[in-house]
Order: structure tokens, then sequence, then C-alpha cells
């Protein structure tokens, strides 16, 4: 980055000044005297000095622009990393008000329950009553069913989502990718706490959760790839048909 050019122009101007000043000091000597001549280089000097200390202080300037502008980038990248962790809140807070709502709907006592995956410590959201299964299946299934909506209203908005500064929005399709990949690993190996809702989906449809496991992997593959490769037609409808599929149990 160059200096700003007033400053050029400042020491050009300064050594203008200078090397007129002496023969001006010479006529001035003839006339009046030597004192004219002592005024004079102090004058001169008084000029360089002034010249070097505004180097010196456009120098500092800039450096503090300098210094400034990192700290700045800094800042930034540390606000673009919170701006990820709270989109992954908000897509983990659509997954559970999608179950919290569906448990609401059919009338049902909801608690929250401590569960274990993989030794790791989580809660999840269950329900004292007896189900049908088609009300189970709607009640494991309303999660993914928040976070795929979360997931393609952000993708349909912005298509080009990797090329632009929406670490929120970043951060819900995080969510939605890795929620997606965890499940459909779960189910197709059968593995996980038996609250996982690839089991309770799989329950309520009466099939096998392998299938299931399948179902919600997908749509996390496919948006993934969305991600990266926006222009992309067949992987925009083929994730919106996969997300589409969890509600063909519905229909029987």
């Amino acid at each position: 980055m160059s200096r700003p050019h007033w400053y050029l122009v400042a020491v050009v101007v300064a050594g203008l000044t200078i090397l007129s000043v002496p023969g001006y000091a010479q006529i001035t000597v003839e006339a009046v005297g030597v004192s004219a001549l002592t005024t004079a280089r102090q004058t001169e000097r008084l000029l360089v000095e002034l010249t070097r200390e505004g180097g010196n202080s456009t120098d500092h300037v800039w450096r503090v622009r300098q210094a400034s502008r990192q700290g700045s980038a800094s800042d930034q990248g540390f606000c673009s990393v919170c701006g990820v962790l709270a989109g992954a809140g908000l897509g983990f807070a659509a997954h559970e008000s999608g179950h919290l709502v569906a448990n609401w709907a059919l009338g049902t006592d909801v608690y929250v329950k401590k569960v274990e995956g993989l030794r790791v410590p989580f809660f999840a959201i269950a329900h004292r009553d007896t189900l049908s299964r088609r009300q189970e299946f709607i009640v494991s299934s309303a999660g993914l069913w928040a976070q795929f909506a979360a997931a393609e209203w952000v993708l349909t908005r912005n298509p080009r989502l990797r090329s632009q500064r929406a670490s929120l929005k970043k951060g819900v399709l995080a969510f939605h990718v890795a929620t997606s990949v965890l499940y459909g690993v779960g189910g197709l190996g059968r593995i996980g706490p038996p609250e996982r809702d690839t089991r309770g989906m799989a329950m309520g449809m009466g099939g096998h959760e392998r299938w299931v496991g399948i179902g919600v992997l997908t749509p996390g593959i496919l948006d993934a790839y969305r991600y990266f490769h926006p222009s992309a037609t067949w992987a925009r409808w083929a994730s919106r048909v996969s997300k589409m599929v969890l509600l063909i149990p519905l229909l029987r």
C-alpha cells in the first residue's frame, strides 16, 4: 500500500523551498546584511525538520492504519466463527422445536430425558403417552422435517452461499448436514440411544431402520454438494425430492 499523495506533494514543495532559500539568502546578505542570512539558514533548518517530522508522522499514521486493518481482519474472523456457531444453534432449535410442535399438535405429555450416545451425554424430548404408529412416525420425524425446511430455505434464497459472508446461514446449513450424516450413519448401523429419531421412524412406518438411515443421509449429502456446486440443477431437485420421500409413509 502506498502512502498518501499529499505527503509526496509536501516533500516536493519543501525541497523546492529549501533549494530556493540559499539564493534568496545571498541576495538578502548583499542588501541587508548577515542577519538575514542567519534567518534564512534557520528557516532552511526548520523546513528540513518539519519535512522529516511530517514523514515520520505519516509513516506512523500508515502503520497505525495497517495495524488497525489487521485487527479488523482478525475481529471479522472471530465474528464469523461466532456467526457459524449461532447458526448451528438456530438449526438445533429448529430441530427440537419440530419435535415439540408435533407433540403439542398430538396433545402428548412431553418431558426432557437424559440419553447417551457413543458415550456422549445428551438429552432427548420424549413423551409419556402411548402413540399409534402413524403418530410415532410424525413425532420422530418432525425434527428432521424442520431442519430440512430450514436448509432448503437457506439454499434456495442463497444458492451461492459459499461465496457470501453469511456465517449465520452457513451455521444453519452446517448443522443440517452434520445432523443428517449423524442420524443417517446411526440408522444404517443401528447404533445410538434407543430414543434416536431413525429408530422411532422405523417403528412408526413398520420398516427397516437402515432404509430410514438412507432416507435421512441422502438430503444431507446432496445439500453439501449444492453448497460447493451451486449451479448443479440436478442436485437441487434431487435434494428436494429426497426430502419429500420422508412424507411417503404418511400417505399409507
